[in-house]
Order: C-alpha cells, then structure tokens, then sequence
C-alpha cells in the first residue's frame, strides 16, 4: 500500500504487483510510465522476517529535444 500511494502520486503511476514468488517471501512491485522510465523494488525476507533484504532499482528513459531530433 505504501508502494502505491507513494509512486501513484508521481509520473510513475503504472504500477504492477508481482505474487508469483510470495510464497516463497519475495516481493516485488514495478512503477513505470508510458515513456519507458521505471523503478523495481525487491523485498526478500529470508526465514527471519526481522532482516529483509531490498532492492531498488530504476531506469530512465532518453529524452530528446523537439530540435535534436529534426536536425537528424
């Protein structure tokens, strides 16, 4: 939830909820856009739910200038 209200609010309000390893105590959600900029963020709770692991990643799209792109 708090994944959710914090990306939604940004221009990263596709947001996806990964389940198919949380059986295992892995998490994983996905905030993107429709121009190609996106942030993962793993939660990985190893049989001790006091010492997770996490992991943030993102990456952001090129952006290109109107001009750069008709001198071309």
């Amino acid at each position: 939830m708090e994944f959710s209200r914090f990306w939604g609010a940004t221009n990263l309000n596709q947001l996806e909820r990964v389940c198919s390893n949380e059986e295992l105590g892995r998490y994983q959600f996905i905030a993107n856009n429709s121009i190609g900029d996106e942030l993962s963020c793993d939660i990985y709770l190893p049989n001790e739910w006091n010492i997770p692991q996490l992991n943030m990643l993102g990456c952001v799209s090129a952006r290109y200038r109107n001009v750069d792109v008709e001198e071309v």
